[in-house]
């Protein structure tokens, strides 16, 4: 197994050359997984993360789509990190610029990173046109892919299983044809774009280093979250 390893400039709130993140707590990340719910908010990596000027981190969301007749899921995990207050777009309502209170007394361009996962039987260039589907979610919450932020959208599939060991040389495939796509590509963009709104809705306010402050969102609309449901 190749891992791919992200990241995210979160030295707003963290002092990031202090090297506080150890092998042991790797470790300790990757023996604890489970299944389940994933842990949104200001969780992981998404504890320093800062979206649209606000407080933000991980998000999630998840679309079932029927392609052909068959029923395919897509899941999106987003580590949120861009954007300016004022094109803060939630359900197609550009509400950041109503949003003045709390500024930050420092804007930085960010990064965001999503992962996209599926049980569609799908090869790598299908997939790498699903992932590129993200940035269609990412643009509807108000993103215009800043000068500074790095965007980064990943997609694997969970349809085939590759032995270690194969028994010949030769392995049969079989994927959706391409006119089956487009469910696919609808629920990459709507599961993004609510990924990046639940992230920003989980967040609280955090404190960190050298006192610097983001505020989060519910802080100025605490009843947004009930109100979007």
């Amino acid at each position: 197994v190749m891992p791919v390893v992200g990241e995210c400039d979160d030295g707003f709130l963290n002092d990031l050359r202090g090297m506080h993140v150890q092998e042991m707590h790797v470790r300790e990340a990757l023996d604890g997984a489970t299944s389940g719910p994933v842990a949104e908010g200001c969780v992981g990596a998404g504890t320093g993360m800062t979206c649209f000027d606000f407080k933000a981190g991980i998000g999630t969301s998840s679309r079932v789509v029927t392609a052909h007749g068959l029923p395919f899921t897509v899941g999106v995990l987003a580590l949120t990190n861009f954007g300016d207050r004022a094109r803060l777009t939630v359900d197609g309502c550009v509400v950041g610029r109503e949003l003045t209170d709390l500024m930050p007394l420092e804007h930085r361009e960010g990064s965001c990173i999503v992962v996209l996962a599926t049980d569609a039987p799908l090869d790598h260039r299908q997939l790498r046109r699903v992932a590129t589907r993200a940035a269609a979610g990412i643009g509807r919450s108000g993103s215009y892919y800043g000068h500074g932020s790095g965007d980064i959208a990943l997609a694997f599939s969970t349809a085939a299983t590759l032995p270690h060991d194969p028994p010949g040389p030769l392995r049969d495939v079989r994927v959706l044809v391409d006119v089956a796509l487009e469910p696919l590509f609808e629920a990459a963009a709507e599961a993004t774009e609510q990924a990046i709104d639940d992230a920003l809705f989980s967040a609280q306010t955090v404190t960190g280093f050298a006192g610097h402050t983001r505020y989060a969102l519910t802080d100025l609309a605490p009843d947004w979250p009930e109100l979007l449901r």
